[in-house]
């Protein structure tokens, strides 16, 4: 060891351990603290509204559907009230997205960086150190990552629903109007289709017929969990999938190839003779 590095190892010391305090007292009850992430959980909670509106929504419609004459409207409304069981696959990532952000920050603050920092330390004092150091090192970019993860795929989320959301507010109008059929049903001396038809003209232009009514509200909704999957489900995963590919790509300067890491101690070992 020479001078240089024999200088600098009680500054790398310090430093070492002054990011543990800090993690373990400063940046903890920062980041398990649910309002740290207030901004985020509000957001998460609109799309989880919108999301329950869907399901009402679907499961109106299909039971209004189920009540055009002669049930030419049965098979419609048996494949609108599968399109539920994929609203409740969103809604369990929206809950698991919410969840996991103070769950990661504990995760960070009081497992990955101490053990990153304590890692860094050994490798100041042990000879053939290398792996040991770029280990730390390691977990260092897995905690930035597992931080940024949730944050960003929320905020890309929520760009893309906010563009396409104009498709989900017409799945939300169709339903409603099916809603209102029924209530109006009850309240004037007409037949449920009657209603519903009456309304349905003023919704849907161009569109005649019970079926063809029905048939609308089906895409509608098939196009709403379209753009819901894709949002909720798929973005979150593509944005782990590039962290988990920028992580490869940074690390890959620090840590050595397998054989690398074999070679490495024998190499030092060589050097210091």
């Amino acid at each position: 060891m020479n001078k240089r590095s024999s200088a600098s190892l009680p500054v790398k010391v310090i430093l070492l351990v002054l990011v543990i305090v800090l993690s373990l007292l400063v940046l903890r009850p920062v980041l398990t603290d649910v309002h740290t992430y207030r901004p985020l959980i509000s957001s998460i909670d609109e799309r989880k509204t919108t999301v329950m509106d869907l399901v009402a929504a679907s499961t109106a419609a299909s039971a209004v559907i189920t009540m055009i004459p002669d049930d030419v409207g049965t098979p419609i409304a048996e494949q609108l009230a599968e399109l539920s069981k994929y609203f409740i696959v969103v809604l369990g990532a929206l809950y698991l997205e919410k969840y996991l952000l103070p769950l990661i920050g504990f995760a960070v603050t009081s497992l990955l960086l101490p053990i990153a920092c304590m890692l860094l330390l050994v490798s100041l004092y042990r000879k053939h150190s290398a792996q040991v150091r770029k280990l730390g090192i390691l977990l260092i970019a897995v905690s930035f990552v597992l931080v940024l993860v949730i944050p960003t795929s929320v905020l890309v989320s929520t760009s893309i629903e906010d563009t396409f959301h104009e498709s989900i507010d017409d799945s939300l109008s169709a339903a409603l109007q099916a809603e209102h059929a029924l209530q109006s049903a009850e309240e004037e001396d007409k037949t449920i289709w009657e209603t519903i038809s009456e309304a349905a003209q003023s919704l849907i232009q161009g569109v005649s017929g019970a079926v063809e009514w029905a048939k609308t509200v089906l895409n509608r909704f098939v196009e709403a969990i379209t753009i819901v999957l894709i949002t909720h489900c798929v973005i979150p995963v593509l944005v782990l999938c590039f962290f988990v590919w920028l992580l490869k790509q940074v690390t890959r300067t620090f840590l050595p190839r397998p054989r690398a890491m074999l070679m490495a101690p024998n190499a030092e070992a060589a050097r210091d003779a």
